[in-house]
């Protein structure tokens, strides 16, 4: 299943950007859910692998990063095209900050929280919660059906709302089903979700 999505990631990756066509913000959280997928399976399934295969892939994205800004051709104006296609203002300086925070918000948990080699502890899933879902949920769902906006800022209370309510049913159904050793996760769950949605909210820099 972890190898299916990640080949699926690949090829939609590789159909969009030979498409040519400007990515929507719908677009690019399409990634987010993919990552996510990517991420969630890994780590349910074999959780020093995924540290592994997160640490290798962000050195990847690294170099890849720097080939863009190395002016090496051809390779350098491959990339930088591919970027185009996905960059919006918010990636208006030097580094693309958008797919480097999205990656290491899925991944830093694997390097901070230590496994102890039984069930998934709660906090190895929290880039995948409030990256790949909570994030998500709150862009869809507030674009779509938000109306009362923060002061200040162009997020939603209903999207932030969907935010926190969508990572307690994802933790819940993890629980459910004895995915996740996650003892008091109702509260630690609310409290955790609840702060990163509501700096989610405030937050212009990254999308």
């Amino acid at each position: 299943m972890w190898s299916v999505l990640v080949v699926l990631t690949v090829l939609v990756l590789m159909y969009h950007t030979e498409a040519g066509d400007k990515a929507t913000t719908s677009a690019r959280k399409a990634y987010h859910i993919l990552g996510a997928l990517v991420f969630l399976t890994g780590i349910l399934n074999d959780v020093p692998f995924m540290v592994l295969a997160s640490g290798i892939s962000a050195g990847i994205i690294i170099l890849l990063e720097a080939l863009r800004l190395s002016r090496i051709e051809p390779i350098s104006a491959a990339l930088q095209a591919a970027f185009d296609i996905y960059c919006d203002e918010k990636d208006c300086g030097v580094l693309a900050m958008t797919p480097i925070y999205l990656y290491f918000g899925l991944a830093c948990p694997l390097a901070l929280v230590p496994w102890r080699g039984s069930k998934m502890e709660l906090e190895l899933m929290s880039g995948v919660l409030a990256t790949g879902i909570g994030d998500t949920a709150a862009s869809w769902f507030g674009h779509r059906y938000g109306v009362n906006y923060w002061p200040g800022s162009s997020r939603t209370m209903e999207g932030t709302a969907f935010n926190v309510g969508l990572q307690m049913v994802a933790v819940y159904f993890l629980h459910l089903f004895e995915w996740l050793d996650a003892p008091h996760w109702v509260v630690r769950t609310g409290v955790a979700a609840a702060v990163s949605a509501l700096v989610e909210a405030q937050t212009q820099q990254v999308d």
